[in-house]
């Protein structure tokens, strides 16, 4: 005895499908827009963050000053007899 596929079968077959597919889609969305949320969060942290990490310009033009001039000390100092450092003039 041969069965016959329904009606009823296919609505059901079709209807556990479509179920499983906007689950399967649903899940993916949530995770897409958790990554798209923490690359925004990340972004927008960047640009409060960064100010703290790094110098401005006329902080880094300062540390290259005070730079220069140690290294201008360390090439161009004598020692004493005694082995004390003795600085010399710019």
């Amino acid at each position: 005895m041969q069965e016959h596929i329904t009606n009823q079968t296919i609505i059901i077959a079709m209807g556990s499908l479509w179920s499983f597919s906007m689950t399967a889609g649903w899940m993916l969305y949530r995770l897409i827009s958790k990554k798209l949320d923490e690359i925004c969060k990340a972004h927008h942290n960047c640009r409060e963050e960064l100010p703290k990490e790094y110098l401005l310009r006329d902080e880094f033009k300062e540390w290259c000053r005070s730079r220069n001039e140690l290294w201008h000390a360390i090439n161009n100092h004598k020692h004493s007899e005694s082995g004390e450092v003795i600085r010399s003039a710019k």
